[in-house]
């Protein structure tokens, strides 16, 4: 008995999720993100210095997502701009706050770039993702 009344719940959220109305709103939500919210750069790749030798490199990889989605082209023209910034950022960070021996601070790291992008597009324009990061000792 408790089977059936399981199974016609499911049934009725189905049909909800079925309605035009909520097909509709779905379509709205996929429309919201899209390839034009998004600016991918190239990968920043340095050497680490410890104890006054390069020790190894780490790599950051970072995507901007576009508060707005009309602004694509405008992020795209200033994103070597941005970049530049970035690899500054991590070079000084791979002198002491980056090291081959112990695990990445990404929030530390994260926020780093966030206010490089800042400078240089204006504030509130893009989020910083870290994508991915990593370091390899030599």
């Amino acid at each position: 008995m408790m089977y059936l009344v399981r199974f016609f719940a499911l049934i009725l959220m189905l049909l909800g999720a079925a309605h035009p109305a909520a097909a509709a709103k779905q379509a709205d939500d996929t429309k919201e993100m899209t390839e034009a919210n998004f600016v991918k750069l190239q990968p920043i790749l340095m050497s680490v210095l410890q104890d006054r030798r390069i020790a190894g490199l780490v790599q950051i990889e970072v995507t901007l997502k576009l508060a707005d989605a009309a602004e694509w082209e405008a992020i795209v023209e200033q994103r070597r701009r941005v970049k530049d910034k970035m690899v500054q950022a991590v070079g000084g960070m791979t002198r002491g706050a980056i090291r081959v021996d112990a695990p990445l601070n990404i929030a530390l790291i994260s926020n780093v770039l966030q206010r490089q992008a800042d400078q240089v597009l204006g504030e509130g324009r893009v989020e910083v993702l870290v994508t991915d990061a990593s370091t390899r000792a030599q």
